[in-house]
This record gives structure tokens, C-alpha cells and sequence, in this order.
């Protein structure tokens, strides 16, 4: 998602706008209070919930294919505003504010909390193959690894590529792409390589402010927050809009068992459902 200063602009804008469950597959999992990320682990679906932006009342819930919450893992008031998750090991970890937190993946209990230096504005977070968590600095135009050991390390990005947000790993070459709400190119699509230089991948002048990223087989399908916009790039540089929704769709998965996206609706409380 975007920061506080941009999300207001865009919630004023989206006031008009009605939010019903209108496309092929949505799930209404009505309620949810900004729910901004979802993620799909061994069968199950975890939504954060950041509540109020600024209060402690943030909360992560697990919902059913059908939107439905059956279970609050961390309840509100252990978390302030809880957005990207990853898990390693049997620890859920999460991104809030300036921080990350760990919760015990069946019970919620909190754990482990690791300060980000600097950080402003901790958004996306995704684990690479060795357990690393990298996380996304929107206010900051950084990223963050975090190490098993939680070893933190700093990693400011160049002003062309500002403001990143969404981050995934690339299925084949294991490379940290992510898209950036703003920059000197508007929204764009960005890889980190191996040797820790940045590369764009993507840039459209339909790209507004980016948002949620991942992988479905060869291909990188995102979220843009502000026009709606749900994008699918293929390996040959192939750009396809494949929907536009309504609601500000935020950080989305993907659930491999029925091949189906989950896209939460921030300013729409609801969880989408829909073929990738």
C-alpha cells in the first residue's frame, strides 16, 4: 500500500465509489477493516487488518475461501498496523511501521520484534529461499534484509527507482523484484540482482501507484492502488490489464491449490477472489 499522506487522498476519492461483489469469483469478506495484505501458507489465508491508521488496533485474522474470518491469530492491540507477512519456520513475521514483529504461527503469541533503522514507512515483506526477510521502506526508498539471526542491513535505493512497495521473489533466478509507488518514471517494475544492482523491468504511463506483487508461474501480476488496475507481465515483456477494481486493491497473493488470486480491497473491506 501506499503511505498515510497518499492512502487519504486516494480513501477521499473513494468514497463515491460502491463496492459490491460484481466480478466472476469475488468473495465478500465484509468488515475487514483496511485490510491490507494477504497471504496463502499450507492451505490457509491470512489477512492483516490495519484498523485505524496511527491506533493499536491493527489485528491478523484467517479468513475461508469464502472471505469469512474462522479465526483471529493476533488479536487486536498486538499489532499498530500490521501490512506484509512471510513466514519462516513456524514464525508468522509482519511488517508495522517501523518494525518487524513475529507471531507463533498457530497460536498468534507474540515473539521476536526487529527495528528497522531509519525506516519510515515499512510496507511489503516477502522470505527468500535462505530465510532472509526483505522488506519494503515506502517513505524511506529503501529495502531491508533481515537475517535468521536478525541481522539487519540498510538498503537505500537510487531516486529514479522511489518510493518501493510490493516485493517477490523471482521463481527462477531468485532475484527481489518490486514495484515502487512513484518515481522519476511514475510506478514501475524493478529487479534487484544478484550483485545487488537495480534494474527495470516495467514502466507504463497507465502505472499510477503500484502496489501488491506476485508470482503466478513465469508470469508477475501486480496491483496498482490508485487506478485499480490488476496487471499480468509476461517473461517476454507482454503487459496485459486484466481487470480494473474498485475497493484500492493492495498486497495480493496466490493460492496455487485452486489457482486463484486473493486481492484484498483496502478501502472496499473486502477480500477478492479471482482467476489470475
Amino acid at each position: 500500500m501506499w503511505s498515510v499522506d497518499y492512502r487519504c487522498t486516494v480513501a477521499r476519492l473513494a468514497l463515491a465509489l460502491v463496492v459490491a461483489a460484481v466480478f466472476a469469483g469475488q468473495a465478500g469478506a465484509a468488515h475487514l477493516t483496511n485490510p491490507e495484505s494477504v497471504l496463502f501458507h499450507k492451505g490457509k489465508i491470512y489477512v492483516s487488518e490495519i484498523g485505524a491508521f496511527g491506533a493499536t488496533d491493527g489485528r491478523i485474522v484467517i479468513v475461508n475461501k469464502a472471505g469469512t474470518v474462522v479465526k483471529t491469530l493476533v488479536k487486536t492491540g498486538d499489532a499498530q498496523d500490521p501490512k506484509g507477512m512471510a513466514v519462516v519456520g513456524k514464525k508468522l513475521w509482519v511488517t508495522d511501521v517501523f518494525r518487524l514483529r513475529s507471531f507463533d504461527l498457530a497460536s498468534g503469541t507474540p515473539g521476536a520484534t526487529v527495528r528497522l533503522p531509519r525506516a519510515q514507512f515499512a510496507n511489503d515483506l516477502v522470505a527468500d529461499k535462505k530465510g532472509n526477510l526483505w522488506a519494503s521502506d515506502t517513505r524511506g526508498n529503501a529495502l531491508y534484509r533481515v537475517t535468521k539471526k536478525r541481522a539487519v542491513k540498510r538498503f537505500g535505493l537510487p531516486a529514479k527507482f522511489a518510493a518501493p512497495n510490493g516485493v517477490a521473489v523471482h521463481p527462477r533466478t531468485k532475484e527481489l523484484w518490486f514495484v515502487t509507488a512513484a518515481g522519476a518514471r511514475k510506478s514501475e517494475v524493478v529487479r534487484r540482482t544478484a550483485k545487488g544492482k537495480y534494474k527495470l523491468v516495467k514502466a507504463n504511463k497507465s502505472f499510477a501507484g503500484l502496489d501488491g506483487l506476485v508470482f503466478v508461474g513465469k508470469n508477475a501480476v501486480f496491483t496498482d492502488f490508485m487506478t485499480g488496475a490488476l496487471w499480468r507481465l509476461a517473461p517476454g515483456g507482454t503487459l496485459k490489464r486484466r481487470a480494473t477494481l474498485n475497493g484500492s486493491p493492495a498486497d495480493l497473493t496466490y493460492a496455487p491449490s485452486f489457482k486463484r488470486l486473493l486481492i484484498p480491497l483496502l478501502d472496499g473491506g473486502h477480500l477478492l477472489v479471482r482467476k489470475p
